[in-house]
This record gives C-alpha cells, sequence and structure tokens, in this order.
C-alpha cells in the first residue's frame, strides 16, 4: 500500500516522469508530470484520487504555460493560457469540464486576436477577429455551434469588404462584395450553397450597365464560377 510519495513513471534516459503522493494508495496531494529533459511539465493536486484547486503547465524551458482550476475533477473557472515570453496567449473560462463564457485569444504583440462566446463548449453569440494592429478584420455569430447571423469582412484599414447572411449554417439572403475604397463591387440574393439571383457588378464608383436579375450563377464554395461570361466589363 503506496503512502507519500512515489515515482509513478520514468523515461527511458532514467528521469522522473510522473511523482505524486499516496495516501493508503489513493492519490492525494501535489503531483508532478515532468519534461523528459527534467523541467517541470505540470503540476496539480489531488484529493483523495479527485483533482482539485489550482493547476500549472510549464514550456521545457521552465516558462509558465497555463494556468487552470479544478473542482472535483473537473476544470471550473478561469483559464488562461501564455506565450514562451510570457505574454498571454488566451483568457477563458470552463464550466463543467467545457470551454464556458468569453474567451480571448491575443497576437505575441498584446492585441485581441480572437473573441469568442461558448456555452459548454459550443459557440454561441458574437464572434469577432482582429488584425495584428487591432483593427476588426471579421465579425460573425453562432447559435448553439451553428453560424447563423449576418457575417461582415473588413480590410486591415477596417473598411467593409464583404457583408452575407446565414441561416443555420447556410448561405441565404443578401450578399455584397465591396472594393477597398468601399464601394460597392458585386451585389446579389443567395438562394442556397450553390445558386445566386439577382446578380448585379459595379465598377468602381458607378454601376455596370448590364447585370443579371434572373439568371441564376453556379457556386462552387463561395465564389461564383459562371458570372464572368456574362458581365460585360468594357
Amino acid at each position: 500500500m503506496k503512502n507519500g510519495l512515489h515515482t509513478i513513471e520514468y523515461y527511458p534516459n532514467g528521469n522522473i516522469k510522473i511523482e505524486g503522493y499516496f495516501v493508503n494508495d489513493i492519490l492525494h496531494g501535489e503531483h508532478k508530470e515532468y519534461h523528459e529533459n527534467g523541467m517541470l511539465f505540470q503540476l496539480y493536486n489531488y484529493e483523495e484520487g479527485r483533482k482539485e484547486g489550482v493547476y500549472t503547465n510549464y514550456y521545457d524551458t521552465g516558462e509558465l504555460e497555463m494556468k487552470g482550476f479544478y473542482s472535483n475533477n473537473q476544470l471550473e473557472g478561469p483559464h488562461t493560457m501564455y506565450y514562451p515570453n510570457g505574454q498571454i496567449e488566451c483568457q477563458g473560462f470552463y464550466k463543467n469540464d467545457q470551454p464556458h463564457g468569453k474567451c480571448t485569444e491575443y497576437f505575441q504583440n498584446g492585441n485581441i486576436q480572437i473573441v469568442i462566446n461558448q456555452i459548454e463548449g459550443r459557440l454561441h453569440g458574437q464572434q469577432l477577429a482582429y488584425y495584428k494592429n487591432g483593427v476588426l478584420a471579421r465579425e460573425q455569430y453562432f447559435e448553439n455551434g451553428v453560424l447563423h447571423g449576418p457575417i461582415k469582412l473588413f480590410n486591415p484599414k477596417g473598411i467593409l469588404i464583404m457583408e452575407m447572411t446565414v441561416q443555420n449554417g447556410k448561405n441565404r439572403g443578401p450578399f455584397k462584395k465591396y472594393y477597398d475604397n468601399g464601394s460597392l463591387m458585386f451585389s446579389c440574393t443567395q438562394v442556397n450553397d450553390f445558386y445566386r439571383k439577382d446578380i448585379k457588378v459595379f465598377k468602381k464608383n458607378k454601376q455596370i450597365d448590364k447585370a443579371i436579375s434572373t439568371k441564376l450563377s453556379y457556386m462552387f464554395g463561395s465564389e461564383p464560377i459562371s458570372l464572368i461570361p456574362y458581365m460585360d466589363y468594357d
């Protein structure tokens, strides 16, 4: 019967891989895992065989990589990840062992990269993505893990370059693309993931005389592949 500190596993080179404290053969107390080079990898605590309290992960060079909390063997509460230089990489929360609530990811320069919202591990609500310079790049929405609602894309100067609508993961409704100066380039109505109607193409600052208002343009992915033959760009 194990009591006190025991080594649980070794690396082939003889270095300790896992060690922890036991009470009557049950993990209880500080528990450590190591990188093969001998540096600390993980540190957390057990109470009667269940993970409880603060846990930390470390890079094999010794810097803090992650910090979170356990409650009754499940991740619970704030959860933070770090770059090797100490800058925060990601901040979020857990509930019942699932990501829950707002989560923010950062570039190494400290600027926000992505902001998402989750409910019990499923994306839900607004999602924002940014360029490294801090300018908003994308805005979209989820409902119970499925893309649903308006989507907007912006260029690095913050000018709107595309907007569309998704319903339950399907492309539906108005779709518009813009030139980098903000003037309208292309507009249509999305019938489904493969067809568009009421297609209009614009030159910068003025509409092309010819436009498709009744024909459906077959789609592959999200880009039109049979649009150009119907258009007069001269």
